[in-house]
């Protein structure tokens, strides 16, 4: 039993984003970007296998709770505002920090995922709240943020880049949108359903490509090597 007050919605949405594939959606860009095509569709197979299991899951009990009489309605948007937002901003800042702490890493690294989980959800509340930007843009827009930092820590030493990238995007991954296209796949019809499991997916894309993005922008750059070609003729008499 849930404590009173609890929306069993937004716990069965944690746990879908908890399940959800997403460091394996941006290797799988990352692989594809870079050229590695049979290992990206070998992951995407991965991902294709791992959500249809959690889609069948989901659906499966919400439709056996619906013959016992027992339906999870889908909670309403949380309201907004300037407390509201730095609350949230602290929760994204934790959620990223505890799956970093999952991954079995140091403080140095923990410290890193929440600074990254905050500043992508960060610029994802102000794209939204503020500025009225869709959901996929605003989660690629965020996504590039978090890869900007995935990038910088590349030249830094004692903490892993992969740790904070999977945790920076933790707070960014569609599980709500998830779970409403689940519960209107289970109980409103095929249409809507199929309709909002698509914007989750479009979701997890521009996340993926976001942090590939963002990632590539802040990769350092390798100096140019002069060419035999481009040698002066002087230097070749000396």
């Amino acid at each position: 039993m849930f404590p009173p007050g609890t929306m069993p919605s937004l716990v069965v949405a944690a746990c879908i984003t908890v399940l959800l594939s997403g460091l394996s959606v941006v290797g799988t860009v990352q692989d594809a970007i870079s050229g590695y095509y049979v290992t990206a569709a070998g992951r995407a197979a991965e991902i294709m296998l791992l959500s249809a299991g959690l889609l069948t899951g989901v659906v499966l009990v919400l439709r056996i709770g619906l013959e016992f009489g027992v339906a999870l309605e889908v909670a309403d948007e949380l309201p907004r505002g300037v407390g509201q937002f730095g609350i949230a901003l602290g929760a994204a800042a934790a959620a990223a920090a505890a799956f970093s702490l999952a991954g079995y890493a140091r403080w140095r690294p923990l410290l890193a995922a929440g600074v990254a989980g905050a500043a992508g959800w960060g610029t994802y509340g102000l794209l939204t709240q503020v500025l009225g930007f869709g959901s996929v843009a605003a989660t690629g827009a965020a996504a590039v943020v978090v890869g900007i930092a995935t990038g910088l820590l590349r030249r830094g030493r004692g903490v892993a880049p992969l740790v904070v990238t999977l945790a920076g995007i933790t707070p960014l991954l569609p599980g709500f949108t998830a779970y409403r296209g689940f519960f209107q796949l289970a109980v409103e019809g095929l249409a809507e359903g199929l309709v909002t499991v698509t914007v989750a997916l479009g979701i997890g894309l521009a996340l993926a490509a976001g942090v590939a993005l963002g990632d590539f922008v802040a990769r350092p750059r390798r100096a140019s090597v002069t060419s035999f070609a481009d040698t002066p003729p002087e230097a070749d008499r000396q």
